[in-house]
Formats: C-alpha cells, structure tokens, sequence
C-alpha cells in the first residue's frame, strides 16, 4: 500500500470518528442538556462562520493545492508561497471586517425579531469564522507534502470534543450558555496553534517572501 493510500484510508478512519463523535452530540447530548433554542443558535452561529470562511480566501483553499506547483521549491522556502498564501488571507479579512461594520445593524436588525439570542452570539461568529479560515489554509498548505491525517485529527476531532466538554461544562454549572462560544473561540484557536506546529514540524513552515519571482512574472 503507498503513502497516498494509507493517509486516504487513515483519513476514511479520522472522519467516521468525527462524525460518530459529531452524531453523539447532536442527537443525544445537545438535547439533554440544551434547549432547542439553544441548539438552533450553536449551530447557527458555527454555520454562518463556516459559509463565511471561503470568501475569507477569495474562493478556497482549493487554490492552494492548484498553484503550489508553480512554487514548489524546498531550498528557496517554496519561493515565499505560504507569505503569499497569508497576504490574500489579510485582504479577506479587512474586506470581511468592511462587511461587518457596514451590514452589523442591519443584520442584527433582522435577526431581532426572531430571538435576543440571535442578536447576543451572531457575532461571536466573525472570529470563528477567521480562525476556521486560518486553520483551513494550513491544511490544504500541508496536504501539498501528501500530509492529511494529522491535520484532519485537527480539524474533526478536536472541534466536536471540545463541544462535548463545553456542553457538559455548561450542564453541571461551570460556565454560562455564553461560555460554550468562548470555549468554542478557544478550542478552534487550539486547532490553528495545532495545524502550525505540525506544518513546522515537516519543515514547511516558511514566511520569508520572495519579491524576486513575482517581478519576474510581471
């Protein structure tokens, strides 16, 4: 069995445990212990952070895998391609930031008349939507090394356990409802420090652009 192989079918085993961990959430532990308002607004919330990440990155991380070909190369950092990666990512962010101060009171305007926690947690879906982003860029940046497992633990894993320990901090009195969207803010955070260590541990961790070779192609 190649490597390709054996990251797919340890990939296949990553995701299964993901969603049989997500499955026992939903259907069993949000409803014990949150209210169905409750669970509309969790889920909202992430939903709204997760539609927003692809125009965080002008289009998604697919772009990353397409184009990394055209930079391939280990002795020059990959000609500055993961500093490249991070430049569209903060233009993302400032026209998303833009978006958000001029459409935050019409938005929140809609919602209010639906629920008050609509209007509380909503925005509580900008950063998360700014970490999942960040989060994914590594990602598809390390999948380019046919690297997927450990980052999709990451990312599947750890999100759905967090929720797990944040709802059940949230039934026996630790925190607020409010608490489970901070905890939520950290655990994904968590992810991110998670995909960065192990894009350095490969090595592949370089910032240092390389002007030179965008000014050969102009």
């Amino acid at each position: 069995m190649g490597i390709v192989q054996k990251q797919g079918v340890r990939q296949s085993l990553v995701t299964y445990l993901g969603m049989a961990l997500g499955a026992f959430n939903l259907l069993w532990l949000y409803p014990l212990f949150l209210s169905k308002e409750q669970i509309g607004i969790t889920k909202f919330v992430l939903d709204s952070a997760v539609l927003a990440a692809p125009f965080l990155f002008w289009g998604g991380a697919e772009l990353i895998v397409r184009f990394f070909p055209k930079f391939r190369d280990e002795r020059n950092g990959h000609n500055g391609y993961l500093f490249l990666l991070h430049v569209i990512f903060a233009v993302g962010i400032l026209l998303l930031l833009l978006l958000v101060l001029l459409l935050k009171d019409t938005i929140l305007g809609y919602f209010s008349d639906k629920s008050p926690l609509f209007v509380e947690f909503l925005p509580y879906a900008v950063p998360l939507a700014l970490l999942l982003t960040y989060a994914a860029i590594f990602t598809s940046y390390t999948s380019n090394f046919h690297k997927i497992v450990v980052p999709n633990i990451f990312n599947e894993i750890i999100p759905k356990l967090a929720m797990t320990l944040l709802v059940l901090a949230f039934a026996f009195n630790f925190w607020g409802f409010q608490g489970i969207f901070w905890g939520q803010i950290v655990g994904y955070f968590a992810v991110l420090v998670g995909q960065i260590w192990y894009t350095a541990s490969l090595g592949q961790l370089h910032w240092r652009p390389n002007f030179g070779l965008y000014s050969q192609s102009c």
